[in-house]
């Protein structure tokens, strides 16, 4: 509880200490939410709602007791709506104007080169070489402007030797481990489970050996593809030719890729070049502030633009193809838990194990979305990735837990029944979500035992245990570490964060118990990932705050799908328009008031005075010459050790079998 977000970002990067900061919003959110809901709410249902729950003791507390066409509840209802949102608006612009504080301080402390580096994607064919990207820069700046450009190179299959080196260093390592264990040479077999056994030391020694000799080969092929004396291939005009032509440098009349790296020698000069207009063609000389390189997917960065725009729409179609089919398969999962006669204990049953259920096959998804991205999507880093699965899972989340009930068993068959009615989103929300409150608690009650066993880091401590038998106790908690990337990464975790608190806010009115249970777990998600981040788990690359303003974002869908849901219930149950239209203008504030937050203030930058007053250090020679390659490609780098940089497991996962493997 003592850890603040200050000292998470110092530890654990910005990223992860926003976590920490989500937590504490939301127990804020939840506290505040839970005195009126629970202490005024919930006595005014049970004693003048009118017995509508009938025998359902918990049920008494909740809306679903109050009687249709109640005189006078209702209206106090709808005025809650608008608490809820006002409640949710100033939360979220407190946090938000804290945020700018935090990433303006983010920004400020980016190191060299990489606050002074811009990624430029899209460089035209004529321009890419080292030389054509200065030359043209330096005119449309000044030539003491640019410090350093570094264009990628076509470096397909040196990735793929480096990546096959790695791993023979990496089997010729284990294979001295071994003997040094058991006292005898390993043996294995070349392929599997046949061929004849083979010295594992001998083997891979030769092995490392030879990939050697051919990464020296092929560097000095792509060096030579990339000198500017090398045959260019010159295009004929634009637009299909362009990329006839983008094809044959692809195929190796060039060593150049479409995108490079350009370091300036101040950060003025790199947030001007950001903010310039370089042709008319705004797809062109497109300029981003750059990841960090450690955490670069290089292989990806180097793609043809027609190529990622096929795989995209591969990717988009597959992800389409799991939304479609995933809820089958869950409610299948549902229906065979209820069929089973559990005796006494079929309530309990019948209460937890279908949404257990539930929550086993989306623990799933995080793993299957980012194979998806990662094959489909030119994503130009691993903290993109994550990124991209926050938006995705929570879209999952929102259909497969918030909205299921009302989807029913079908997600095609009722968005064909809502593009044929619109208005019907009303009716469809309004009767289903109340008739569900009970299964939201339950699913915040799992929360609570899932999250407490996070702590215990149980896959961590599964691998340790694993590499110990083989390695040294230090290399084997380097191996054990991170955790699980997909389940358990920072897209994820926002994710699951956000679906929560959208539980909370559509529920609480419908059933105020639901505040006070998340209340709980995002204290016990407090306690938790208070420790994991700074205590705990490995520094990760740092996006900057990307992730908060995508959970910002959330909460505004959280809130519109609040007002939608009270519109619809207010609607049924009420006999007066009064109690439906005071909601409904909730509904239109609360948007634009979201609008207005997101778009007033600007977070991507630094201000230029800023960036002026951020400009006073100086880097020492020492450390100009440990960066000076930060953004070159890691197999062109003359030495390749086993554990020094290297391609990144994206990338290696991008790059294939190996050699050694195949053979």
């Amino acid at each position: 509880w003592q850890v603040t977000v200050e000292t998470a970002a110092t530890t654990a990067g910005l990223d992860s200490a926003l976590l920490l900061e989500v937590c504490d919003l939301c127990i804020r959110i939840c506290l505040v939410l839970t005195i009126p809901l629970v202490f005024i709410i919930c006595p005014m249902n049970y004693t003048w709602g009118g017995g509508a729950a009938g025998d359902d003791v918990l049920g008494s507390i909740d809306i679903g007791n109050v009687e249709v066409h109640h005189p006078w509840l209702y209206y106090v209802h709808a005025l809650v709506v608008w608490g809820v949102c006002i409640v949710m608006y100033s939360s979220l612009k407190r946090a938000q104007r804290i945020f700018l504080v935090r990433r303006f301080m983010w920004l400020k402390s980016v190191p060299l080169p990489r606050a002074n580096t811009l990624l430029i994607e899209n460089i035209p064919w004529e321009f890419r070489s080292n030389e054509k990207v200065r030359e043209f820069l330096s005119s449309v700046l000044s030539p003491d402007a640019i410090k350093e450009v570094e264009v990628l190179k076509l470096t397909g299959y040196l990735a793929k030797l480096v990546a096959s080196q790695t791993a023979a260093k990496e089997s010729l390592h284990k294979a001295e481990l071994q003997l040094k264990k058991d006292g005898h040479r390993p043996q294995h077999r070349k392929c599997w489970c046949w061929g004849a056994e083979v010295d594992s030391i001998n083997y891979y020694t030769e092995a490392v050996e030879t990939l050697e000799e051919q990464i020296r080969e092929e560097r000095a092929r792509v060096d030579a593809a990339s000198m500017p004396d090398a045959p260019h291939f010159l295009p004929l005009g634009g637009g299909a030719l362009q990329e006839i032509a983008g094809g044959l440098l692809q195929a190796g009349s060039c060593g150049y890729a479409q995108c490079g790296f350009v370091t300036f020698t101040t950060r003025r000069h790199a947030e001007i070049a950001r903010d310039i207009r370089y042709t008319a063609d705004r797809r062109l000389w497109v300029a981003s502030f750059p990841p960090e390189p450690e955490a670069m997917r290089w292989t990806a960065l180097a793609e043809r633009p027609s190529y990622v725009t096929s795989k995209k729409l591969v990717g988009y179609a597959a992800t389409s193809a799991i939304i479609i089919f995933f809820m089958p398969i869950c409610a299948t999962i549902t229906s065979i838990a209820r069929l089973v006669n559990a005796g006494p204990l079929q309530s309990v049953w019948a209460g937890l194990v279908p949404t257990i259920g539930l929550k086993i096959m989306l623990s799933f998804l995080p793993t299957i979305l980012l194979l998806i991205f990662r094959l489909f999507f030119a994503l130009k880093s691993d903290p993109e990735a994550q990124h991209k699965l926050q938006t995705w899972y929570y879209v999952f989340q929102l259909i497969f837990v918030i909205l299921v009930t009302a989807i029913g068993t079908s997600l095609v068959a009722q968005l064909k029944s809502l593009a044929e009615k619109p208005d019907s989103i009303f009716e469809m929300l309004g009767e289903s979500l109340p008739k569900a409150t009970h299964y939201y608690m339950n699913y915040l009650l799992l929360e609570w035992a899932a999250e407490s066993m996070q702590v215990l880091r149980i896959s961590n401590l599964v691998k340790f245990l694993l590499f110990r038998t083989l390695y040294s106790e230090d290399e084997a908690r380097a191996n054990a570490e991170p955790e699980d990337q997909d389940s358990g990464g920072m897209g994820a975790r926002y994710a699951v964060f956000a679906a929560s608190m959208t539980i909370c806010v559509v529920f609480s009115t419908l059933s105020p118990l639901v505040a006070p249970l998340a209340f709980v777990a995002f204290a016990l998600r407090r306690l938790v990932y208070g420790y994991l981040v700074v205590f705990a788990e490995t520094r990760k690359p740092d996006l900057g705050g990307n992730f908060w303003v995508t959970f910002v974002h959330h909460m505004h869908v959280a809130t519109a799908i609040y007002c939608v849901v009270m519109i619809g219930v207010l609607s049924a149950r009420s006999s007066s328009w009064w109690p439906r239209a005071i909601p409904a203008v909730a509904f239109a504030w609360s948007q634009w008031a979201f609008w207005r937050l997101t778009s007033a203030l600007d977070w991507t930058r630094l201000p230029l005075d800023e960036v002026v007053a951020a400009e006073g250090g100086q880097e020492s020679p020492a450390d100009a010459e440990s960066k000076r390659s930060s953004y070159i490609q890691p197999e062109l780098l003359a030495t390749q050790h086993l554990s020094g940089p290297s391609a990144s497991p994206s990338d290696e996962a991008q790059a294939g079998a190996s050699p050694v493997d195949a053979e």
